[in-house]
């Protein structure tokens, strides 16, 4: 028997494969170094596939180590073929070296990056960048969820070398972050001197939503054997933009020591004139300054929590996570859905389409567009049902999903990328 409460969520995917023609869900393509099939790499399928492409990733650490990639233009699904929910076995993951680019996506196209995991610890031939993602000159919607980047160090140059960004956001219209880690590179000691950390995450004039986040400024270089320390990266930057933050932890990162100076702690949050930050259930923690003796305490200053020179918006109460298992589908699996840390019921809203709109009423971010089923339905939790099947002549299809709390306002979002079972 059905629960009455539960089966809408199968009901409102029933109604968007109805409508997938015009929704994404064209070829997969597999990246799978060394097997004999697929793509040996994660650029070549991405310069082979067309908009809607789906890219899964398989090949796990320590045997595969990925280069870094950029996608330019292009509306695409890169995934890992390991289920992101929950602990994941070091030898299970997908590691990226180099960075990730992505750039010049078309307004009302949609990208998601998930699963992977960007390492400046392991070697590979070419790096893109060396921050461990930028998004630049994207105006339409970016999606990332379920991965830990960590920026390069600094690179040994002519001078100090300072650490790359974790994340960078230049000039996009609609950035979401869920269930991430970014943090910047440390800074790297080149003769007298010693390179700042990178910051954590860096965003200019765009549009940024943060879920279940942790973001750390890297920390300064130094040494007590090196005159002057490096200065800890900052968590967060904000500059002429717009950012809502739910969940989140900023952290500065630590000054370096310096045997005659030693560097300053990281602010964990800066905003500056003609920005906006929407925080909800957010801590932020500044860093430490560095030493000049090896056994003294620190002498370097410590961070601040907050440089507020733009506007500065606290909301009430926290946002409670969706969960979906598993996040990579195929028609026929056994799906959950459930809300941690929220009642025991809500509206479900399912699209094709993504969003960023701050609802204040809901003291939070719609991120799905319009809803199918009419302005969502009513769901108990955890629901659990079977997939629906893909329509012939789609290979998958992705849902954002979303709902909406009677006391707690709107959860997190999540994606579903659902495969055809042929």
């Amino acid at each position: 028997m059905i629960d009455s409460m539960r089966w809408p969520f199968a009901a409102a995917l029933a109604a968007l494969l109805l409508g997938a023609a015009s929704v994404r869900g064209n070829e997969v393509l597999v990246v799978d170094p060394g097997s004999g099939s697929g793509f040996e790499s994660i650029q070549a399928a991405v310069d082979a596939a067309a908009d809607g492409d789906l890219i899964l990733v398989s090949g796990t650490w320590p045997e595969v180590t990925h280069e870094g990639f950029v996608v330019d233009g292009k509306a695409l699904t890169i995934a890992t073929t390991t289920d992101t929910d929950g602990f994941i076995p070091i030898d299970d993951l997908v590691i990226v070296g180099g960075g990730i680019v992505v750039r010049n996506l078309r307004a009302e196209s949609q990208l998601l990056l998930r699963g992977l995991v960007l390492s400046p610890l392991v070697q590979v031939p070419t790096t893109v960048t060396p921050n461990g993602i930028e998004l630049r000159d994207n105006q339409g919607s970016v999606r990332i969820e379920d991965m830990a980047i960590t920026a390069m160090p600094g690179v040994v140059a002519v001078g100090p070398a300072a650490g790359g960004h974790g994340v960078v956001v230049e000039r996009c219209a609609d950035v979401m972050l869920a269930g991430v880690s970014a943090i910047g590179g440390f800074g790297v000691p080149v003769g007298n001197a010693a390179g700042d950390g990178g910051d954590g995450l860096r965003i200019s004039a765009s549009q940024v939503a943060l879920f279940d986040v942790v973001v750390n400024g890297g920390d300064g270089g130094g040494s007590i054997g090196i005159p002057l320390g490096g200065q800890g990266g900052r968590g967060v930057v904000l500059r002429d933009s717009t950012l809502f933050a739910a969940g989140v932890t900023m952290q500065g990162g630590l000054g370096g020591d310096g045997g005659r100076t030693a560097g300053d702690g990281g602010t964990a949050l800066v905003i500056d004139p003609g920005s906006l930050a929407r925080l909800r259930a957010t801590v932020q923690n500044p860093g430490t300054g560095g030493k000049t003796q090896v056994f003294g305490p620190p002498t370097g200053a410590s961070g601040a929590s907050i440089v507020e020179l733009g506007q500065l918006e606290q909301l009430n109460g926290a946002t409670p996570s969706l969960e979906l298992v598993p996040v990579l589908a195929r028609e026929a699996d056994l799906l959950t859905l459930d809300v941690n840390g929220a009642g025991p019921a809500g509206l479900l809203l399912v699209s094709a389409d993504t969003l960023q709109q701050f609802v204040p009423a809901a003291q939070g971010v719609l991120a799905v567009g319009t809803p199918l089923l009419g302005g969502g339905v009513a769901i108990g939790f955890p629901a659990t049902f079977t997939a629906p099947r893909v329509p012939p002549g789609l290979e998958f299809l992705v849902a954002q999903i979303q709902v909406l709390l009677p006391d707690d306002g709107l959860t997190s979002p999540v994606a579903l990328v659902l495969q055809a079972a042929r």
